[in-house]
């Protein structure tokens, strides 16, 4: 068996989460010390359920699909971001508070900006 074909396994979901709510926290940090979002509780909260919803739909796209081509793979991977990231948008407004419409003002707001 080649290495990285033996499936998920509880060290290595363990391994992935912890990495996962590592990032999570420095982005949430980022966030907040550039002033972005409404303070560090919320930037947590939402950092979390988008990462975490990330990364558990990538995790699972890889383990279904673990004998699919490469190509056919890559597009699952990139709909499993998509689909992660608007779960935990979702998840992350609920979570804090929020309404689910934050985010798409926030993102209005943000390609406004940079364009």
């Amino acid at each position: 068996m080649r290495p990285g074909t033996e499936g998920l396994t509880k060290k290595s979901l363990i391994r992935s989460f912890s990495y996962t709510v590592l990032f999570n926290t420095i982005i949430a940090c980022f966030l907040t010390v550039i002033k972005f979002g409404q303070g560090i509780y919320y930037n947590l909260i939402i950092s979390q359920c988008i990462g975490l919803s990330i990364c558990s739909c990538v995790l699972v796209a890889f383990h279904v699909f673990r004998t699919t081509r490469p190509a056919i793979k890559t597009t699952l991977i990139a709909s499993a971001l998509l689909i992660g990231t608007t779960i935990g948008s979702i998840l992350g407004a609920a979570a804090a508070g929020l309404s689910p419409s934050f985010f798409l003002i926030t993102l209005a707001f943000f390609s406004n900006t940079v364009s």
